[in-house]
């Protein structure tokens, strides 16, 4: 756990330039840097420079224990999300038309496509 940097830790990135901890994550500090803002850095990062390394005085909190795991549930799970159609595609038509001109087009709703995907 000492090689943990904690809040108000100072460090130089090779492309951000200098920043400060000012929070930690599950996988990754979040560090204010001068010129850039606030960026998220994986704590396996080992090519930029520690200036001033402050310990961590608390563990990751459950909260964001459980974020992590719900964006990880997310990525590789078949959980998935309704996301409303764009108004300018409501009772839209999509159109398949193939290379071969001896063949006919298909004709589908984009609702029906969306919902198939």
């Amino acid at each position: 756990m000492g090689n943990i940097l904690g809040v108000g830790s100072r460090v130089r990135h090779p492309a951000f330039g200098d920043g400060v901890v000012i929070g930690a994550e599950v996988v990754a500090y979040k560090v204010c840097f001068i010129t850039y803002g606030i960026k998220l850095v994986g704590k396996e990062y080992s090519s930029w420079e520690i200036i001033e390394r402050i310990e961590a005085d608390e563990k990751v909190s459950f909260s964001e224990a459980e974020k992590a795991l719900i964006k990880i549930l997310k990525t590789w799970s078949d959980i998935s999300e309704v996301v409303p159609l764009g108004d300018k595609w409501k009772n839209g038509l999509l159109i398949l038309k193939p290379e071969d001109n001896s063949l006919k087009p298909k004709e589908i709703p984009i609702d029906t496509f969306f919902i198939k995907l």
